[in-house]
């Protein structure tokens, strides 16, 4: 905009009559300058739009407080049959109601975020999940023999805050569907954690 009314100037000065050169050059700097401010406002409008579109998307899909994908985006990937291989890793925290009680909501938080990088550590980040208050699934799409080894760092990992983990897992066999791996690893997931309750007894089950 501004080349061409640089331009309409230097020729209004070159080739226009006396008469209307005054009108010329007023119009050559007017015209420019709304031009100039109604598209720049809309160019801005437009891009909010774009940020606000990707806000929400990004707000529809990932947990705010762990940063990892959130129960949506949980059931979106379920609804995928052609996963093979893959590995489900379901985690509960225990103690997570206790601590709120004890030490606030806040110490709760840092309890579930520092969950959520150990899993983001082990796991693609894209393929962790929070599904719960306390409740986490990692999936694996790809064969793994040292899924073992992961376990019982993700295990060590958490024993270094004094957190305790319940997990469960499962692997995918073929004419499996992604929610019967899901249910498998929770499953084994609730029997580890009434065997740490029943080996805490002073501890109330949740």
């Amino acid at each position: 905009i501004c080349f061409f009314a640089l331009l309409f100037l230097v020729f209004s000065f070159l080739f226009d009559d006396r008469d209307v050169l005054l009108f010329d050059c007023v119009n050559g700097i007017i015209f420019p300058l709304v031009s100039i401010i109604v598209s720049s406002y809309m160019m801005k409008v437009k891009y909010q739009n774009i940020y606000l579109k990707l806000k929400y998307q990004h707000l529809s899909e990932n947990d705010v407080l762990t940063d990892l994908r959130n129960r949506n985006s949980f059931e979106q990937i379920l609804e995928n049959k052609n996963y093979h291989p893959a590995y489900c890793i379901y985690i509960d925290i225990n103690g997570l109601h206790e601590l709120n009680n004890k030490e606030g909501h806040m110490a709760g938080d840092e309890m579930l975020k520092y969950v959520a990088r150990i899993l983001a550590e082990y796991f693609e980040k894209a393929h962790c999940f929070r599904v719960g208050g306390d409740e986490f699934v990692a999936f694996l799409f790809h064969d793994d023999d040292k899924l073992q080894e992961t376990i019982t760092a993700i295990h060590h990992q958490a024993a270094l805050k004094n957190y305790h983990l319940s997990l469960g897992y499962s692997k995918m066999t073929e004419n499996k569907e992604l929610k019967l791996l899901v249910k498998e690893a929770e499953s084994m997931m609730y029997e580890e954690k009434m065997r740490y309750y029943q080996n805490n007894t002073s501890r109330q089950v949740r």
